[in-house]
Order: C-alpha cells, then structure tokens, then sequence
C-alpha cells in the first residue's frame, strides 16, 4: 500500500510537469530567448521581428514585414500573441474592477486582456512607458500601405485626332483584372480588386465613372462636344489638345489568416497614380457638291 501511495504521487508529480510545459510560452532554443520579454504582470510576450533571427524589437506579434510569423494564430479579434496564445485589449473596462496588485510604475493604466480561447479576461497594469499592441484599425493602415497598384497609362483611341460628336475610348494600359495582395501586416492582409475607373475628359464636362477596362474597347468612352483647337481652360498650353486625366479604383478588403475581417474605419477603396493623356479633337469638315 505504501509503494502505491508512492507511486501515486509520482504520477501525479509528472502529469503536473508535463501539463505546466506544454503550457508555458518558454523559448524553443537559446537563439530565440531574447524573442521574449515579460510583460506587466509577468507573463512572456513575444516581440522578436523575425523568430530566431533577434533584431530590433517590434510590437509584440509583429512579424516585421520580413515574411515571419507571430507566434500564435491571430485569430480575429486578437492583436498581438502572448507565447502561442492570441489576445487582445477590451476598449472598455466596464464591469470590470482593477488589478489588485500594485501599480508597477506611479503613471501605470489598467486594461482588461482578453485571451483566447474563451476568450479569459483579466485587469491587468500598462506600463505608460511599454509599447502597446497595434489596433486592428492601425493595422489595417499598415496592410493598407503595402498595396502597390502600379503605375498605368491613359490610353486614348483614336490615337492622333478625334472628332467632334464622336466618341472616344480611354482604358487604362499596364493594369490587369488580378486582385491585389499586399504583405502581412501582423497577421493582417489586405486584399483589393479592381473596381472602375474615373476619368475627366478635360474639356469641362463632368468626371465619367467605366467599368474596369484595361484593353483597347468602346467600353469607356466619351464624345466631344468641340474641337480642341478652340483652346479652352482645360487644354494643353501650346499643344491644342484636351488634358484627360483618370485614376484606376479597387475595393479593399482585409483577411487574417484567410478569414475576412471586417475593420470600421478602415480605407475601403485603393486609388491608382493619376494618368493623363493628350486628345486632339477637330471639328468635322463638311463638303458640298453643287451638281447643278
């Protein structure tokens, strides 16, 4: 019986070391030690920019546009990783109480951090000092910043000189129809797909909204109401010809590990570097035959 009870209590001993390694965020290897910083209230927060590679510390979570991974899956609402695990700040506090503990510094705030999976909260102090984790809102303009929509050109048919009442194409060379993907931003992608196209003829008449259109097609077209050469406002100094002008538009959507999230706030819409075009435009000349 005695054995037993010793036994027992090995077992016990061993289930419990086990059961605290698994879920205690501790580095993989020495490498990646200085990967952790311990936070407030003393748990391990991971800050590295790139996992293994120790450089200058980031946001925690922020895998540092290098092409890194957090440290945890950054399940939506979560903003930053603690170890392998996914959290986030409440904005509000309310009902909850704070920390019981003593203020680590004279200026430390309180916050309530929610923690997955659960999500388990807790009033925890924020050094005033410490970086805080990005919003989803901050994110999204970083994810937003990557976008690269690439210079195009207005291209304009006919090519050397329109005419009056008749109508002219404009599409947007050097674009395609593929969605564009900028690179993670902790986590977050933002996605934008081609929309339409603007374009303002030049000679006084409204901006014009076209569908897509980066092939040369009577899709988008618009038909002068007067030759160029009467040099309006709006016409290139020496050159008789209409200044057009147009922006290529896509509509931005944002993803965190292939779920959509939805961020209020966030930019909606990615516009294109402007392009411009010279149009030559002559009024048609009319020929009468007197046959007598």
């Amino acid at each position: 019986m005695h054995h037993g009870s010793l036994l027992l209590r090995l077992l016990t001993a061993l289930t419990c070391a086990l059961a605290w390694m698994a879920f205690t965020p501790t580095p993989a290897s020495a490498g990646d030690e200085s990967c952790y910083e311990y936070g407030p209230t003393g748990e391990l927060v991971y800050v590295c920019e790139n996992p293994g590679e120790p450089g200058e510390p980031g946001e925690p979570g922020d895998p540092g546009g290098g092409g890194a991974e957090p440290s945890c899956e950054l399940v939506p609402p979560a903003t930053f990783c603690m170890g392998q695990t996914p959290c986030w700040y409440k904005a509000v506090v309310t009902p909850y109480a704070p920390p019981q503990s003593p203020k680590p510094s004279p200026d430390a705030d309180w916050k309530v951090r929610l923690c997955l999976p659960g999500p388990t909260a807790e009033a925890v102090w924020i050094d005033p000092g410490e970086p805080e984790p990005p919003t989803l809102a901050e994110q999204a303009e970083t994810a937003f910043g990557q976008l690269a929509p690439g210079q195009a050109t207005l291209a304009v048919n006919p090519t050397t000189r329109s005419l009056v009442t008749l109508p002219t194409w404009f599409w947007a060379d050097g674009l395609t129809a593929d969605t564009l993907t900028g690179s993670s931003a902790f986590g977050l992608v933002a996605l934008a797909t081609p929309d339409h196209l603007e374009i303002s003829p030049g000679d006084g008449s409204a901006t014009i909204t076209c569908a897509w259109t980066t092939t040369r097609t009577d899709a988008c077209s618009h038909a002068y109401e007067r030759s160029s050469q009467t040099r309006g406002t709006a016409l290139l100094r020496g050159h008789d010809a209409y200044a057009a002008t147009g922006e290529a538009v896509w509509t931005v959507e944002f993803e965190m590990n292939g779920t959509p999230v939805n961020i209020p706030g966030a930019p909606t819409e990615l516009r294109g570097p402007p392009m411009d075009a010279a149009v030559w435009v002559a009024e048609s000349q009319a020929v009468v035959i007197d046959r007598g």
